[in-house]
Formats: structure tokens, sequence, C-alpha cells
């Protein structure tokens, strides 16, 4: 019987938890939630899961028995590193929750891991795996409005509503021993910004925090303000925010020949000509997100075949801090700050 073992028992955690016993029901599925967790375990205990306190009794397996045939890490950002170089030298494929470590240090570190033992991690910055963040890099790919000549990504939901039934106060967004923050939670449209223009970032020109508006500890950014110059040139800017009263999801590329504009929410791509006309180019039913969950799953259970590779990987994550990195470096400088560009060392 193949086995997975995911660290987290969080909203991340019970989410792949599910997927997983859905698309392999006959796999033995273990969670790690420590002692002290408040997490709720109804959920899980549905799926039929076992649990453990600690990732060796998790591991802790007689005989010939693989420990792991594959691995989640869904704790809390700061605390990834650890778990994520140990599960990668079991040889079994690794699915590493977004953001991929709370600082660049540790990221390298996991992907140092991830090279020296030939395994594959996968990093779950899930717009990927949806609808409308491929159908929009592959329209930009295909040149529906010329070259692109700028963008503008937001996002933002106020932290009360992001997980209902649970203190936002305590949750990990809020907290910054735990890796919150809107520039670490909300990280996906910066990972979305560089796939869909097919791109990486090479400055940010500015960045405006805010650290107010949320129940937080006081210490994490409630809203961002990122001003980015990307590798082709292109100057744009994203806006994350925890405060929102109504929640948004919007991207926009402007091009030479007209705009693409999507609203994620309502899962609509619109494209305005120079012209003034607009039109819906695409538009997906509901329930995108429990489609990408679905193939984020499809796609990892897939990597034990070592023939085919992450679609998402360390670099991309390494990519996402690096701008984090520089976007916190400009606002407390208050000048530009150049984004790190780190190349993947083959062994």
């Amino acid at each position: 019987m193949r086995r997975a073992v995911i660290v987290g028992s969080g909203s991340a955690g019970r989410r792949h938890a599910a997927a997983l016993r859905s698309l392999a029901p006959e796999i033995s599925i273990t969670v790690v939630q420590r002692p002290e967790s408040v997490q709720p375990r109804e959920e899980l205990q549905n799926l039929d899961v076992s649990f453990a306190s600690t990732l060796d009794e998790a591991l802790a397996v007689s005989g010939d028995v693989c420990p792991a045939d594959f691995c989640i890490v869904a704790n809390p950002s700061t605390l990834h590193a650890d778990v994520a170089v140990r599960l990668l030298r079991l040889n079994s494929p690794v699915l590493i929750e977004k953001p991929l470590a709370a600082d660049l240090l540790s990221a390298k570190e996991i992907q140092t891991a991830e090279l020296q033992s030939g395994n594959q991690a996968l990093l779950g910055y899930h717009l990927r795996f949806g609808d409308l963040l491929p159908e929009l890099r592959r329209l930009v790919h295909r040149g529906v409005i010329g070259a692109p000549t700028g963008f503008s990504l937001s996002v933002g939901q106020h932290l009360g509503s992001w997980r209902t039934g649970t203190d936002a106060a305590a949750s990990v967004s809020a907290r910054a021993e735990l890796g919150g923050g809107v520039l670490l939670e909300l990280s996906h449209e910066l990972d979305a910004l560089c796939f869909a223009l097919n791109c990486t970032a090479t400055s940010v020109t500015h960045c405006d925090l805010r650290f107010d508006g949320a129940p937080t500890d006081g210490k994490v950014e409630t809203v961002a303000e990122v001003e980015l110059v990307t590798s082709a040139g292109i100057a744009g800017s994203v806006h994350l925010d925890m405060v929102a009263d109504e929640p948004v999801r919007d991207w926009v590329i402007l091009g030479t020949e007209g705009t693409l504009r999507v609203d994620a929410l309502r899962s609509t791509i619109r494209h305005e000509k120079p012209d003034g006309t607009a039109h819906t180019i695409a538009e997906f039913a509901g329930g995108e997100r429990d489609r990408a969950e679905r193939r984020l799953i499809e796609h990892l259970l897939e990597l034990s075949n070592p023939e085919i590779h992450p679609r998402c990987t360390t670099q991309d994550g390494i990519l996402a801090l690096a701008i984090i990195d520089a976007a916190r470096k400009s606002y407390m400088s208050g000048q530009v700050a150049p984004v790190e560009q780190h190349v993947r060392q083959e062994q």
C-alpha cells in the first residue's frame, strides 16, 4: 500500500488530504499534527487518516515498508526548511506549500537538498494549475495584445474572512513568527505575474507597506504596494492586502495592441481593443479552486515517474522570495532594490 505523509493540519493540509483521498482512495495517509495544535480534526478523521504528533512518529515504519511514497509540507513557512530537507532525502516526491520558505536563505537550503538528493520538489502555487492563469499566459504568448507594456495585479480580502471558524488573530497569516503578512501569504500574485509574462523580475522600484487594519500581531504587513520591473523591461505594480472589506482579485496586462483584464473572482478574461471595443475572451465555470487543487495533487502523484518534472519548482519559489526580499529592502531604504538573480546549480 502506498503511503503519504502530510506535515500540517491547517486549511492547506486538510485541502491536500481531501484531494489525495479522492484521487487515490487506497492510499494510507498520515497527518502530522502537533499535540498543542488547535486545528480541528473532524474533517481529517472523516477522510480516514491516521495522526502522528511528530515527523519521527509518522516515518517510523517496520520492515521494508517505505516511510512515505508522497510527502506534503503544509506547516508554517518558517518551519518548511527543516521538514522539507528531511523529507527530500526519502527519495519520494515532495509538495511544499507556498511560499517555499519564509526567507531566501531557507529556500536555498531546500533547493540544495533537492539537488543533492536527486529527488523532486513541487511548489504549491496552485494558480498555475487552475484555468485562468494558464489561459492568460497563452493569450499573452499568442500576441493577442501585441507586446506587453505594463501590468497591474491586485488581490485583497479582510483577514477576518480568510478562514471561517478560526481566530484570525491566532492564524499563521497574522503572526510574524509563523511567516504571516501579505508579502508571503499572498505571494501567489508575484508568481502569477512571472508565469503569465514568462519572465523574472529585476528590480523593485518602490514599495509601500502598512501594518494596521487587520487583527494581527502588529509586526506583519497588512498592505503592500509593490512597483517592479521585469526582465523584459516591463514596469507595473502588484497590490496585496488583508484589510479590504470587499474581496477583489483583478489582473491587468497592458499591450501595444490592447489590454487583457482578468476578474479572478468571476473567472473571466476580457479583451479590450485600442478602438474601445471589448469582449469576454475566456470564461470558466465556478469551482476553479477545487479543479486547481485536484490537478496539483494529480501532478504530485505522477512525479513518482522520474521522467516527469515539476511544473512549479523550487526555482520559482526562490524568485518569489527574491522579489519579496527586494520589496522589503526598497521599503526600508526608500530606494530601488535589485531582485537577486539566483541560478540553479545542478549537481
